[in-house]
């Protein structure tokens, strides 16, 4: 990846067709794939076509700017190996709001399967409030919080205690445990993005508090849903806030990244230094917008959420592990007690996780027993 400061003309010349291509409607911003990887041209959010002028046809992208654009990234696909040993490792989601910390014999029992144990929001003080009502003026229902926000740029636990039975009990069965975090707000009801605070102080802020947590809990890495700023209008700020976190986490660390933009306009040298992006929220399989395998390189899994309208999700899971395999996705197993968003359920039931273990285990298994070339997309009809 390299990036250009204060650049008045550029000429990128494409020397391959792209598959699939998107072109950012905002800021002229470009990224470019196919089937071996492509490439990531991201201006920032804030420089319009107006103000910068950004053209693409005929596989060349030009900038001709009066006013030199402050910066431009421009990156290959994709930008790291991807990691077949940690593809073959499970992650359990755990979401519920009802019981809002595994047990220990639960914990116990996603180790035999699982490497990872990923915490939801609900993980965090609950401050639902009873008075609160939603658009349509209807009772805010109990799974909806605030959980997911901090507290002046803090977070809480529930139950502290609690907490730290989790911990401990996942380090003691060989898994890492990582909790819920966003970077998307500052507090319970101002956004970041709403904020007169600086943003370069709002980001160490926000990094301190991450330290902390590392610090006082000992978690091996965060799920971040969203980054500094969510809708990625600001790429300097989120790319330092990768490399930061990459830093304090380290190597052996596992950062989640919840990455769900619906138009597939992304950054590939972001989400490499993630080893999971979650992608595809509300949405069907898409190969371009669920995938990251020779574009980022992370593991990608769609988000697993099930339709409430779904009472048996087997066939539904089904579908969504062929699609998934066929690109070198994996699917996150989602478990807890009832644990809601909106429309979806955040939990397979018993019969659901029952037929993950047997079908997509099985499928998975033979994939590192066969061995990797058979299946990846060089190989496929």
């Amino acid at each position: 990846m390299v990036r250009f400061f204060n650049i008045e003309k550029v000429s990128v010349e494409l020397q391959f067709s792209p598959l699939h291509h998107k072109l950012s409607d905002s800021n002229g911003g470009l990224l470019a794939l196919d089937d071996d990887g492509g490439l990531a041209i991201i201006p920032p959010g804030s420089s319009s076509n107006e103000d910068y002028a950004k053209t693409f046809g005929n596989n060349v992208w030009r900038l001709l700017a009066g006013d030199p654009l402050p910066l431009l990234f421009i990156g290959v696909c994709p930008p790291r190996e991807f990691d077949w040993d940690s593809s073959f490792s499970h992650i359990v989601h755990y979401s519920s709001h009802i019981e809002r910390y595994p047990t220990d014999e639960q914990i116990i029992a996603y180790s035999q399967y699982a490497k990872v144990l990923e915490m939801h929001s609900w993980v965090w003080e609950n401050r639902y409030d009873k008075e609160a009502r939603d658009e349509k003026g209807e009772k805010i229902p109990l799974w909806r919080d605030y959980s997911s926000r901090p507290q002046d740029f803090r977070w809480v636990p529930d139950d502290e205690t609690e907490l730290k039975r989790v911990i401990a009990t996942a380090h003691a069965h060989g898994m890492k445990i990582i909790p819920y975090v966003n970077f998307s707000w500052k507090d319970s009801s101002v956004s970041v993005l709403e904020s007169s605070t600086p943003m370069n102080e709002v980001f160490k802020t926000q990094m301190a508090e991450l330290q902390r947590l590392k610090d006082t809990y000992n978690f091996d890495g965060l799920y971040l849903d969203g980054l500094f700023s969510w809708d990625l209008q600001n790429p300097k700020l989120n790319y330092e806030a990768v490399r930061s976190l990459r830093e304090l986490f380290g190597g052996d660390g596992w950062l989640t990244y919840h990455n769900t933009r619906p138009d597939g306009y992304f950054f590939p040298f972001i989400n490499a230094y993630m080893d999971l992006i979650i992608t595809s929220e509300h949405r069907s399989f898409d190969r371009w917008k669920s995938t990251s395998y020779r574009i980022s390189n992370a593991i990608a899994s769609v988000w697993p959420e099930i339709p409430m309208d779904i009472k048996e999700g087997r066939e539904f899971l089904r579908e969504l592990v062929d699609n998934s395999l066929l690109y070198n996705n994996r699917v996150v197993l989602m478990t807890g007690k009832e644990g809601q968003w909106r429309s979806w359920r955040l939990y397979f039931s018993e019969n659901e996780m029952n037929f993950m273990q047997q079908y997509y285990f099985n499928e998975l298994q033979t994939i590192q027993r066969v061995g990797y070339k058979k299946f990846i997309l060089d190989d496929l009809p």
